[in-house]
């Protein structure tokens, strides 16, 4: 319930729950475990009551019963304030070409060589992998795994 503003996609739904833990030790650990856990249960009961108006009573009902509300319901008991307009992240940047793929490279960050050869790398794979012109591909994935690899690599020494 962190924000001033809680908005949810309509496909979404809240979760309402008591806290939950794990403990290792004897009964004294068990028992200091549970009042940490009811500490919390306390205080979200409060927040969820003090952010809808729902009686204090019925939170902690729907908390026992661990529910699930659906987006629209959240709102209307006044635990979300909005939707969301739309539900998804918008799809993948295209790749239009090798060189679009090589110019996103060198913008995180690669050297030009290095960027080239992963670029004419990935691309023959795509264009080899699917038949569509213009296959969708995820640039920032692509990029950030070519990133990662570049940065561990050690290169290996010459004799």
């Amino acid at each position: 319930m962190a924000g001033d503003r809680l908005e949810m996609a309509k496909a979404s739904q809240l979760m309402v729950h008591r806290s939950q833990g794990v403990a290792i030790g004897n009964v004294d650990a068990m028992f200091e475990v549970a009042g940490v856990l009811e500490q919390i249960d306390s205080v979200m009961a409060g927040v969820y009551a003090a952010r809808s108006g729902v009686p204090l009573d019925q939170i902690v009902a729907m908390m026992r019963a661990e529910s699930f509300i659906a987006a629209e319901d959240a709102v209307a008991l006044g635990l979300a304030d909005a939707l969301i307009a739309r539900d998804a992240t918008p799809p993948p940047a295209r790749a239009a070409s090798k060189l679009a793929v090589e110019h996103s490279l060198r913008e995180l960050g690669l050297s030009r060589s290095v960027a080239g050869r992963a670029a004419g790398a990935a691309w023959a794979t795509i264009r080899n992998g699917n038949a569509e012109p213009e296959p969708e591909i995820d640039l920032n994935a692509i990029a950030n795994a070519i990133a990662k690899n570049v940065a561990t690599h050690t290169p290996r020494r010459t004799r």
